[in-house]
């Protein structure tokens, strides 16, 4: 692997030749890149730097991701994050404005099919949206029950058969397009 390869640089201004890459990971940018003009730029770059049937990886936030731990942590009663969570679903634009480090950052949360549109309009084949999670994060006690086999097993066989149905997965707060270029 060329030492070039691990080095910071701006998503939406890759430093590297056309098709240099067979996989390229986007683990962060499309949540960081708030405007969907700057997403879809980094998108094109992804593209552009991957070679011809190369594969594709990008990270995203659910749409329904603040909600989902809104009430999961117990944060409903504060009007704050109510306010933030109701922005999160019109929009999907995340903005902390309390000084609240669990509040999150300033972050743009996708709904699936968007994502799958933004990466296949970025001259990608096709795309595929994954839940990263699943459901089974939304579980009580889920490590206790992870650590029991019979449950576990269950677990498994139940996600692999929904993990793919797209009504479900904006349950997964954290989602994966997986393309490939043309």
């Amino acid at each position: 692997m060329d030492l070039e390869c691990i080095e910071t640089q701006d998503a939406r201004d890759l430093r590297f030749k056309d098709g240099y890459f067979d996989v390229v990971l986007m683990m962060g940018p499309l949540y960081h890149l708030v405007n969907k003009k700057d997403r879809m730029k980094a998108l094109r770059e992804a593209c552009r730097v991957l070679s011809k049937g190369g594969i594709f990886f990008g990270a995203a936030i659910s749409r329904f991701a603040w909600m989902l731990d809104t009430f999961y942590y117990g944060m409903e009663k504060d009007p704050a994050c109510v306010k933030i969570m109701n922005r999160d679903l019109l929009s999907g634009q995340h903005r902390n404005y309390t000084k609240k480090f669990n509040y999150f950052t300033t972050a743009f949360l996708t709904l699936p099919e968007d994502l799958s549109k933004e990466v296949k309009d970025a001259g990608f084949k096709s795309a595929e949206v994954l839940a990263i999670e699943s459901f089974g994060s939304h579980i009580p006690q889920f490590n206790k029950n992870w650590h029991n086999p019979k449950i576990a097993k269950l677990l498994l066989k139940t996600i692999d058969k929904v993990e793919k149905d797209s009504s479900l997965l904006g349950m997964s707060n954290h989602i994966m397009a997986v393309a490939k270029k043309r």
